[in-house]
Order: C-alpha cells, then sequence, then structure tokens
C-alpha cells in the first residue's frame, strides 16, 4: 500500500510544474566530500545566505567516499564556515561509516588523501567548529526525519555519493521514508557507459557500465532506487555535458571575488587538465539542478533496475582499488563480507521491470555557468 501511495505521489510530481524557486525546501546534503562534492556545499550553502527558500538542516558525509571519515566531516565544517555561514547558524554535520553494505568497492587512496586534504587548497581551519558536530550520518538523518514527521515538513535529500546513509535508516525505518519528499541524485549511467575506467588508475576493469556513486555501494544504491521514494536522477547522460572548461574558469575568475569563489577556482584549475582524463561538473550541476529546476531541458521518466548480485565465491577483478582486507569481514547484516559482480555490479539500466525514476537527460549548461558565476559576484 505504501508503495502504491509513493508511485501516485512520484506520478503527479511528473505531471505539475517543479516547485518555484521562492518555495521554502528543507534540504539535507549527503556528500562523499570529493572536489565536485566541496565546491557544491560551499555554492548550496552561498545561495542559502540570500534565499529562504533553501534551508539546509544536515549535511551528512560519507566514510566510505571520495575522502576518509574523519577530514570528510572536519572539512565539511570548514566549508560551510568558508561560505559565509556563522558557528551558530551552521547545520548539522554527520560522520558516516567507512564501509558499504556489502563488497569491497572503494576509492583509490591518492583520491581520497588528497580529498582528505581539500586538495591542498588553503582555507581556514575553523576547528571549534567541527569539533563540536560528533554524531553518526545515519543517526542525524533518522533524527531529522523523525523531527520532519513531527513537524509535518517534508524534507529533500541532495544526493551527491554513494547511498549508504539513505539505505541504513530506510531498512530500519521504512516508515521514515514518507518524510522525503524526493532524492535528487547525482548516480548513474543509463544509455552511456560507466565512469570506473580511469586512465591509469583503472585501465583493468572490466566493469563499462557504472558509475562511481552508484557502483561504491550497489546494494545501497539498489535500495534506494526501489525505496518508492521519487528520484530524480543526474546521471553521466547529463554531466558529460558540463564538462570544465578554459573559458568558463577564466570567465568565473574575472566575474567573481571573496575567499569562497578563490577556493572554488582553485579547485577547478587543479582539475581542468587532470592526468585521469576530462573533469565534468557532476555535482555541481545537480545542486544547481537542485536549485533551479529550470535549467532541466530534456527528462524521462524511466523504468530503472540496479545491478547488485553477490556471492560468497571470490570474484576475480572485482577488487579494483585497495585490498580486501581494507573491509570489515562482516557486511550489514552481520554475515561475511561478499563479492560482486565484476562486470556490472552498480549498473543503473532500462528494464520493463524496473522502477520507475525521472531522469534528467539534458540541461542548460550555460544557464547552469551563469548562474554559478552570478552567485560568487
Amino acid at each position: 500500500m505504501l508503495r502504491h501511495l509513493f508511485a501516485i505521489a512520484f506520478s503527479a510530481l511528473l505531471m505539475v510544474a517543479f516547485p518555484i524557486a521562492t518555495q521554502a525546501m528543507d534540504w539535507i546534503i549527503e556528500t562523499d566530500m570529493g572536489v565536485d562534492d566541496q565546491i557544491s556545499i560551499v555554492y548550496m550553502a552561498t545561495k542559502s545566505l540570500s534565499s529562504d527558500a533553501i534551508n539546509i538542516k544536515a549535511v551528512l558525509t560519507q566514510g566510505n567516499g571520495m575522502a576518509h571519515a574523519g577530514p570528510a566531516k572536519n572539512n565539511a565544517v570548514r566549508l560551510l564556515r568558508l561560505a559565509g555561514l556563522k558557528s551558530t547558524e551552521l547545520p548539522d554535520v554527520g560522520t558516516g561509516s567507512q564501509y558499504g553494505l556489502d563488497g569491497f568497492h572503494q576509492y583509490p587512496a591518492d583520491w581520497r588523501y588528497n580529498n582528505d586534504n581539500l586538495s591542498h587548497v588553503s582555507i581556514p581551519d575553523y576547528q571549534e567548529a567541527w569539533k563540536e558536530h560528533n554524531q553518526s550520518s545515519e543517526s542525524l538523518l533518522k533524527q531529522h526525519l523523525i523531527r520532519s514527521k513531527r513537524t509535518n515538513q517534508p524534507i529533500s535529500i541532495l544526493s551527491l555519493g554513494t547511498f549508504t546513509n539513505i539505505a541504513k535508516v530506510l531498512h530500519e525505518s521504512p516508515e521514515l521514508g514518507g518524510q522525503i519528499t524526493q532524492i535528487i541524485c547525482m548516480a548513474g549511467a543509463v544509455d552511456v557507459p560507466g565512469n570506473l575506467r580511469v586512465h591509469g588508475f583503472s585501465d583493468q576493469a572490466k566493469n563499462r557500465f557504472a558509475e562511481f556513486n552508484a557502483w561504491i555501494d550497489p546494494i545501497a544504491t539498489k535500495m534506494v532506487i526501489e525505496s518508492g521514494i521519487p528520484i530524480k536522477l543526474i546521471p553521466l547522460d547529463v554531466t558529460n555535458k558540463a564538462s570544465l572548461t578554459k573559458d568558463f574558469l577564466e570567465r568565473f575568475k574575472a566575474k567573481t571575488s571573496g575567499e569562497a569563489a578563490t577556493a572554488m577556482a582553485e579547485w577547478w584549475q587543479k582539475n581542468l587538465n587532470p592526468e585521469t582524463g576530462e573533469y565534468y561538473n557532476w555535482d555541481p550541476l545537480a545542486t544547481a539542478i537542485a536549485i533551479n529546476p529550470g535549467i532541466i531541458t530534456k527528462q524521462k521518466a524511466v523504468k530503472i533496475t540496479v545491478q547488485a548480485n553477490t556471492t560468497l565465491s571470490q570474484q576475480d577483478g572485482d577488487v579494483i582499488f585497495g585490498e580486501k582486507s581494507d573491509f570489515d569481514i562482516l557486511n550489514w547484516k552481520g554475515h561475511t563480507r561478499r563479492s560482486f559482480n565484476p562486470y556490472n555490479a552498480g549498473r543503473t539500466q532500462r528494464s520493463h521491470s524496473g522502477e520507475l525514476v525521472n531522469v534528467i537527460f539534458d540541461a542548460d549548461i550555460e544557464q547552469y555557468e551563469k548562474e554559478l558565476i552570478e552567485t560568487f559576484s
């Protein structure tokens, strides 16, 4: 019955106009704290200072993301302060678990340590501020959903990483899913190849289908996609059209000012011509869509399935980065941690038997860049 009601609500959502910019909305940001997440947090926090429509209630970092658990949480607080939020105005910031629900998927260690240090871009430490935030991301998400149920104020989630925290809460308290108006997520690849095969890091990867956020924790991805909560998926299909260009970066530097804009420009500059290939504005585009859905130019309701099959037998090629010994021996259910299919784990594909998801296939990239520049002008 609950899933039926969610399906009705989702269908209605696709038939009406998106929320207008002046409509107040409570947000929870889920983030793996990669460099594009760092830019996204500064961007959304800065927008929240000038708009009553954006209320950031919590930032939930992920210990199995692009940064390690402790630095991810501390850096999230630092970025919120960098954006201009006072210590007394900060949303709750949580620390995520360092393991996915199952399997042995993780990011390259070099990437993670680089993001632990904010790519060596100098910003204030704000140590006193981050010392005050000591709860787990999972606990904070549950608290906010319970509070929203009591106050009848639903919450939207902007997911910029894996789905581990959300999946755990929905599994333990499925009734709280009704408090989530929508999940806007940068994840997946529908009609384009995945991005696991990274030059110089994972040329040997057998999986040509999965996008990183969906691949890191395939079971969590599957659970969230199948939750019945309205999903707005921003996959590689659209983010591939939002590459970082020298022209945009030069315009951004010329027309913006302030510490936050300077830090963002430095992060972009370091990724303008990365050794691992072209850099795309993955999470900043998803954030811009969350703030202003009007930049969407093509979207479609698509039935999606997520590949998340596991086996106890060793799967050759499943462990791309690091070692199996990096992980807890037990999975989220307390059983022996299992391996995923190395060829398709985390694949988000069309299927007649899948869950209905609102997939964004195209967006006005010129307008996206314009709004970013205007935010920091």
